[in-house]
């Protein structure tokens, strides 16, 4: 009797650890939805634009990722890693927004939803 309630415990324990991994998948897929839609919007992309955009821009995202961590956190070394990789993709972003000025308008918007994102933190921390 007790190695079947102790057989119980423990599944029940995993199927709990299970269930809270899950949680913060659909929060960060929650997120990525926020940020999509934002940029969206900011850049006002059609439906064309939009089908070529994100998959870039996932592209260059996944490599400022990389940058950050390979730099171990350090703020400036990150920095020169990131503007190198922004040239990159500027002309990427051009070609599928058609002029230059938009493709700068990627890094604002990113800019703008990082701000508005801290902006959302704080406010939820103040409550």
């Amino acid at each position: 009797m007790k190695i079947i309630i102790a057989t119980l415990g423990i599944l029940i324990f995993h199927c709990y650890i299970c269930c809270a991994q899950t949680n913060g998948s659909t929060h960060n897929n929650k997120v990525e939805k926020v940020k999509v839609e934002f940029i969206t919007n900011r850049l006002h992309l059609n439906a064309r634009e939009s089908k070529a955009f994100w998959p870039v821009y996932h592209k260059y995202f996944a490599q400022i990722r990389t940058a950050w961590q390979q730099s171990n956190h350090n703020k400036a070394e990150f920095e020169e890693k990131a503007a190198t990789i922004k040239d990159e993709y500027r002309g990427s972003f051009a070609d599928i927004l058609h002029s230059h000025e938009r493709a700068n308008d990627v890094f604002n918007a990113e800019k703008a939803y990082r701000a508005m994102l801290r902006r959302e933190l704080k406010q939820r921390e103040q409550k």
